[in-house]
Order: C-alpha cells, then sequence, then structure tokens
C-alpha cells in the first residue's frame, strides 16, 4: 500500500475519533463524516483499481459523492454529501445531494467519484452544483460508482442534484 493511501487511512481514522468525541453538533459531525466518508472511498477505489492515484493527482480537481444510508435517494431528500478537492488549490467544497440516484444499491451505501480533466467543470461543479440527467453523464467528468467499497458499473447516479451546502462550507 502506498503512502498516500496510509496517509488518507490514518486521517480518516483522526476524523472519526474527532466525530465520536464531538459534543453532537450537527454541522461539525456532518463535516467529519464527510472528510472520513471522503478518505474512505479513495481508499477502498485506489484497492480495487491501482493507478487511481495518478487519476487524483493528474485532473483539475476530483469529488467523493456518498448515500448517508443504505437506500435509495427519493426526489427531495438531502441524504448525500459531496467532498470536492481541487488539485491546484487543495481547497476542498462541501454540496448536498439530492434526487433519485440508484434504482438497486443492494442494501450498501452508493459512493461515487469523479474526476474532472478540465478546471471550468470542475470549479463550476464546486461553486454552482450540478444536474445529473438520465445518462448520469457530462462533459469532462468520469464517474466511477462504488456500492461497499467496490466499483458497481450496474448502479448510477441517474438523476442526482448536487448543491453548494453553505453551512458545511462555513464550517471549514
Amino acid at each position: 500500500m502506498s503512502r498516500a493511501i496510509n496517509l488518507l487511512l490514518a486521517s480518516s481514522l483522526a476524523v472519526a475519533a474527532s466525530a465520536c468525541s464531538s459534543r453532537g453538533d450537527g454541522s461539525a459531525d456532518r463535516l467529519a463524516y464527510a472528510q472520513m466518508m471522503k478518505n474512505s472511498t479513495i481508499v477502498d477505489l485506489v484497492k480495487a483499481r491501482p493507478g487511481t492515484e495518478d487519476k487524483l493527482a493528474l485532473g483539475a480537481g476530483w469529488a467523493v459523492l456518498g448515500t448517508l444510508g443504505p437506500r435509495v435517494l427519493l426526489p427531495g431528500t438531502a441524504d448525500g454529501l459531496v467532498v470536492t478537492h481541487d488539485n491546484v488549490t487543495g481547497r476542498e467544497s462541501y454540496l448536498k445531494l439530492t434526487g433519485a440516484v440508484a434504482r438497486d444499491v443492494k442494501g450498501g451505501r452508493l459512493r461515487a467519484v469523479l474526476f474532472f480533466d478540465d478546471a471550468a467543470t470542475f470549479r463550476r461543479f464546486a461553486a454552482e452544483g450540478w444536474d445529473f440527467g438520465p445518462a448520469a453523464s457530462a462533459n469532462g467528468i468520469e464517474i466511477v460508482t462504488m456500492v461497499e467499497g467496490l466499483p458497481a458499473t450496474d448502479v448510477s447516479i441517474a438523476g442526482a442534484v448536487v448543491r453548494p451546502d453553505a453551512e458545511m462550507n462555513a464550517e471549514r
């Protein structure tokens, strides 16, 4: 396992520990959970797809999307989080995930890693959010979906709507 993966795993454990010691502040807990989700998803993806580290480092930026529970998101619910990472500035931002995301996640939590080659597309996604249409595809965004830590080609983020989370972004 590479040094970068070990660092991500260590930071995930530290974030999880700090979340457990939190006083129940909702936004602080969500921030800790978002960081833990991001780090564990990246670790799982790198394990499942060796060489992903280069893809993470070389693009304009990337994002990790995750549902908060083992159920399909329903229109109008806010049951997911997105964490973006800008490879130029190192800045992260947080977004809310709503919409009909997946038809069948087999009881697991859905995760997706989005790779952005185009800086303008990444900046627009991070600042304004995104509406994924029925095909859940977008020019300049490569999407890898995962369920229970493994890539899942039969799951889609079609219909997902992502918007900036002002409360979480104010906390960071």
